[in-house]
C-alpha cells in the first residue's frame, strides 16, 4: 500500500469518526434537552 493511500484512509477514517461523534453528541444533547424540558414541565404542573 502506498503512503498516500494510507494517509488518505486515515484522514477519511478520522473525519468519519469525528462526524459520528458529533452526531452522537447531538443525539445525546437533544434527548437530554427533551428530558429536561419534560421534567421542568412536570415540576411546573405539580407546583402550580
Amino acid at each position: 500500500m502506498h503512503e498516500s493511500e494510507l494517509s488518505f484512509l486515515k484522514k477519511n477514517f478520522n473525519r468519519s469518526r469525528s462526524e459520528f461523534e458529533v452526531a452522537v453528541l447531538n443525539e445525546v444533547f437533544s434527548s437530554s434537552l427533551c428530558f429536561f424540558r419534560l421534567k421542568t414541565s412536570i415540576i411546573l404542573q405539580i407546583y402550580t
